[in-house]
């Protein structure tokens, strides 16, 4: 089984400012864009990148994708 995501398909991706990103616009070959915003905690001192969203049907049902820098 695939996780939860915004979108199942290959596509393309589209922040909402090249520099300073505060959502992210993903879209699926032959599919409907959709939108996330960014979310940037800060855990134990370092700045995390976030994503939070619902599937459709399920707007209830919320998932969180944190994102750590790996060196």
């Amino acid at each position: 089984n695939k996780l939860p995501f915004l979108v199942a398909d290959n596509g393309t991706f589209k922040l909402d400012d090249d520099q300073y990103a505060f959502a992210i616009t993903f879209t699926p070959e032959g599919g409907a864009a959709k939108t996330s915003s960014f979310g940037y905690p800060n855990v134990n001192g370092i700045r995390e990148l976030g994503i939070q969203f619902s599937t459709t049907g399920c707007v209830q049902n919320k998932y969180v994708y944190t994102f750590q820098k790996v060196n």
